[in-house]
């Protein structure tokens, strides 16, 4: 059986904690109390779901990020990625509503 990742928010050890012996089932418990398994599980899934990580999980469906900034035109303000036209309320948005840039100032300045 692998052996028990630490915490992957605080970095603490992790203990397995056993339910019911008969059943053989417990949850994982961070030692710094910061997190634990919702769900008592038989050990060796719980240490696999413990162990689990988003580095280990797959990308599928993963978008890149398009960067962008907002640019004053009068009265409005335009997309620098997609050119769109916006209201001056909308121009405090985190990102575009047409092209769904993020209004980070544009891939130079990311």
């Amino acid at each position: 059986m692998p052996e028990l990742k630490s915490c992957p928010f605080c970095g603490r050890k992790a203990v397995y904690i056993s339910v019911n012996e008969k059943q053989l089932i417990g949850y994982i418990r961070c030692t710094g109390f910061c997190c634990e398994q919702s769900l008592p599980l038989p050990k060796e899934e719980a240490v696999e779901a413990w162990n689990r990580r988003e580095e280990d999980a797959p990308t599928v469906g993963a978008v890149e990020v398009v960067h962008a900034r907002w640019i004053k035109d009068g009265d409005v303000v335009v997309c620098s990625n997609c050119g769109e036209e916006h209201g001056w309320d909308e121009y405090r948005a985190t990102y575009c509503e047409d092209c769904g840039a993020k209004m980070d100032g544009g891939n130079e300045d990311a």
